[in-house]
């Protein structure tokens, strides 16, 4: 399990209408108009976060990263979700929830 998910961990980084995506040699910026959705795995205890693009990045399609632990992890979403889609819908003169 370790290397299906560790391997490809990105570092994500949001900044107002930008994303900086990072595989610790590289690192991009993606504009948060490119975030199709996001998802996360609730029952792995560490929660990675998927953030799949409406297009292809220099990493591909969709990224996975770890958001910062939390207490209680399965009982509900990651904020980072919410605060990513917020950012995205934002970006595109959507409607922000």
């Amino acid at each position: 399990m370790l290397w299906r998910y560790g391997v490809f961990l990105k570092h994500v980084r949001l900044e107002g209408t930008v994303l900086h995506v990072s595989n610790y040699v590289r690192e991009i910026a993606v504009p948060v108009t490119a975030i199709d959705r996001v998802t996360e795995i609730r029952w792995i205890n560490s929660n990675p976060v998927t953030v799949h693009f409406g297009r292809t990045t220099p990493f591909g399609d969709s990224i996975m990263f770890m958001p910062k632990a939390r207490m209680f992890p399965m009982l509900s979403s990651h904020p980072v979700l919410a605060e990513l889609e917020r950012a995205a819908a934002q970006g595109r003169g959507g409607c922000v929830q």
